[in-house]
């Protein structure tokens, strides 16, 4: 997996809030319309902001490196059920965390499942979890299995 890290060199917040501020509207008034209220062209005017958003950091004194994310098989043959709201991450960040150390996520927990991760108000998948003997980790225990310090 590859992520970016933008840098900045000196930037005027102006600058920035104004060129945000262009972006957005432009997003906001492009594609065409189906008569139905739908923009049948939002991918397609995504893409097209994303990449003049893209350009315009970069004028403004961003760099971008490429930095790759190192890959592990410390949870290979693991999988997890994410449930509840996690303080620290959103459950999506929580999956690639997973994913990046030879896990899988599953959206339901089975007898298959090795561990639910557990944030506040986790709903039905705990129930099904505890029922089934599955190992629950709250959330600080989930980031220390992940190698993260609080």
């Amino acid at each position: 997996m590859v992520f970016f890290k933008p840098s900045v060199m000196s930037v005027d917040e102006v600058q920035l809030s104004s060129f945000c501020a262009r972006l957005i509207s432009g997003f906001l008034f492009t594609g065409s319309s189906d008569g139905k209220g739908r923009n049948t062209n939002a991918v397609y005017g995504f893409f097209t902001m994303l990449f003049k958003m893209i350009d315009e950091f970069i004028n403004l004194g961003f760099k971008f490196e490429a930095i790759q994310a190192e890959r592990t098989t410390e949870l290979a043959g693991k999988t997890f059920v994410l449930t509840g709201t996690l303080t620290s991450m959103t459950r999506d960040e929580a999956s690639d965390k997973i994913k990046l150390r030879g896990g899988k996520t599953s959206s339901s927990a089975s007898k298959n499942t090795s561990y639910v991760v557990a944030g506040a108000n986790p709903g039905s998948k705990l129930d099904k979890a505890e029922k089934l003997g599955v190992i629950i980790l709250n959330e600080d225990e989930f980031l220390q299995l992940v190698g993260i310090n609080k």
